[in-house]
């Protein structure tokens, strides 16, 4: 009986840490850059491709850093999971990257590929909730519903709605426990 509750103490204590590795900054981070980016699919259409040319590294790289700073404050360094999380957002970064090729060979126009690239993002976030963060499955839940609307519905300046709910929910997200720290002892 007692081995039982230690085991269920140390499973609670594994999946605790697997919890809120994501620290603030980087929702805070994929907030602006998102809501940015959406926002100039209605405004500054011209200026997109560069923009995510730009900032989807950079964006990728400061999460990396927050990440890696974030560990190493917690104890965290070396581990799986950051490795994980990492490789999980680097695929997907590789993975719009290389659909952008359909736009280059002719088979998709840029319209096309940006609502390609939003439901990319909704399984990557799906797959993140799934093996990384529980709150990841919400936004993955989020874009894939914001993908459905953008494909069936006529909305005035529906990527610009877009950018500012998902700037909101992912600040939120980093605001309600994004970055907690290692997982209390009972």
């Amino acid at each position: 009986m007692q081995l039982q509750k230690d085991l269920a103490y140390v499973d609670e204590l594994l999946e605790a840490s697997r919890r809120d590795l994501t620290p603030r900054g980087v929702y805070l981070v994929w907030a602006l850059i998102g809501a940015v980016g959406f926002i100039l699919v209605d405004f500054a259409h011209t200026w997109l491709n560069i923009y995510w040319l730009v900032a989807g590294p950079l964006g990728f790289l400061a999460s990396s850093v927050l990440a890696i700073r974030h560990e190493r404050k917690h104890g965290y360094m070396g581990s799986t999971a950051g490795k994980r999380q990492g490789l999980q957002w680097l695929g997907l970064l590789g993975g719009v990257a290389l659909a952008s090729l359909l736009v280059f060979a002719g088979r998709l126009n840029w319209d096309g590929f940006g609502e390609l690239a939003l439901l990319l993002v909704a399984l990557g976030y799906w797959q993140a909730g799934i093996y990384l963060e529980r709150k990841f499955l919400w936004m993955g839940l989020g874009t894939a519903v914001a993908f459905v609307v953008l494909v069936t519905l006529e909305v005035p300046y529906e990527w610009t709605c877009l950018g500012l709910i998902w700037g909101v929910t992912l600040g939120l997200a980093g605001l309600v426990g994004g970055g907690a720290g290692a997982p209390r002892a009972r």
